[in-house]
C-alpha cells in the first residue's frame, strides 16, 4: 500500500510538471502568433508604401506633360512673333527688299518649325522614358511585396503543420499515460501481484512523463523555428 501510494504522489507530480511544461509551450506559441500577426500588418504597410510611390511618380510625369506643353506653346508663339515681324518689314520696304526679307521671314518660319517639332519629340521621349522608369519601379516594388507575402505565407503554413503534430503526438503521449494509469489501478486490486503492479505502474508513469517531456520539447522547438 505504501509503494502504491508513493507511485501515485509520483505520478502526480510528473503530471502537474507536464501541465506546467504545456503552459509554457502554449505561452511560446501565444507570442509567435503575434510575432505572424505584426509580419503581416507590416507587409499591408508596404504596400500601402507602393501605392504612395506610385502617387507620387504619377504626379512627376503630369509635371513633365505639363512642362512639354508650356514649351511647345512658347515655341508656337516664338514662330508667330518671328512671321509677324516679317509682315511688318514688308509692309514698309521696296518690293525687293520685302522680298528677301519674306523669304527670310519664311526660312525663320520654317527653322522655328523643325525646332518646336524638335522640341515636342524630345519632350514626348523624355515623357515616355520617365513613364517606363516609373512602371518598372512599382512592378519591381509589388514583386518584392508579393515574394515577401509568400514567404511568410510559407513560413507560416510550415509552423502551423508543425504545432499540429506535435499537439498529435502530444494527445497520443497523454492518451497512453491515462491507458497505463487505469491499467495500474485495475492492477492493483490483486493483492498478490502487487508487487509487480506497483513496478509495471512506475515503469508506466515514468515512459509517459518522458513521453511529455519529449512531446513538449518537440512543440517548442516547432514554436521556436
Amino acid at each position: 500500500a505504501a509503494d502504491i501510494e508513493a507511485a501515485a504522489d509520483t505520478e502526480a507530480a510528473a503530471d502537474t510538471e507536464a501541465a506546467a511544461e504545456i503552459e509554457a509551450a502554449d505561452d511560446t506559441k501565444a507570442a509567435a502568433d503575434t510575432e505572424a500577426t505584426t509580419n503581416a500588418e507590416a507587409a499591408v504597410d508596404d504596400t500601402e508604401a507602393a501605392a504612395n510611390i506610385k502617387a507620387v511618380t504619377d504626379t512627376e510625369a503630369a509635371a513633365v506633360t505639363e512642362a512639354a506643353a508650356a514649351i511647345e506653346a512658347s515655341t508656337d508663339a516664338e514662330a508667330a512673333a518671328v512671321t509677324e515681324a516679317a509682315a511688318d518689314i514688308e509692309a514698309a520696304t521696296d518690293e525687293t527688299e520685302a522680298a528677301a526679307i519674306t523669304k527670310a521671314a519664311v526660312d525663320d518660319t520654317e527653322a522655328a518649325t523643325y525646332i518646336d517639332a524638335a522640341t515636342d519629340t524630345e519632350a514626348t521621349a523624355d515623357t515616355e522614358a520617365a513613364t517606363n522608369a516609373e512602371a518598372a519601379a512599382v512592378t519591381e516594388a509589388a514583386a518584392d511585396i508579393e515574394a515577401a507575402a509568400d514567404t511568410e505565407a510559407a513560413a507560416d503554413t510550415e509552423a502551423a503543420a508543425e504545432i499540429e503534430a506535435a499537439d498529435d503526438t502530444k494527445a497520443a503521449a497523454d492518451t497512453e499515460a491515462t491507458t497505463n494509469a487505469e491499467a495500474a489501478v485495475d492492477d492493483t486490486e490483486a493483492a498478490a501481484n502487487i508487487k509487480a503492479v506497483t513496478d509495471t505502474e512506475a515503469a508506466a508513469v515514468t515512459e509517459a512523463a518522458a513521453a511529455i517531456e519529449a512531446s513538449t520539447d518537440a512543440e517548442a522547438a516547432a514554436v521556436t523555428e
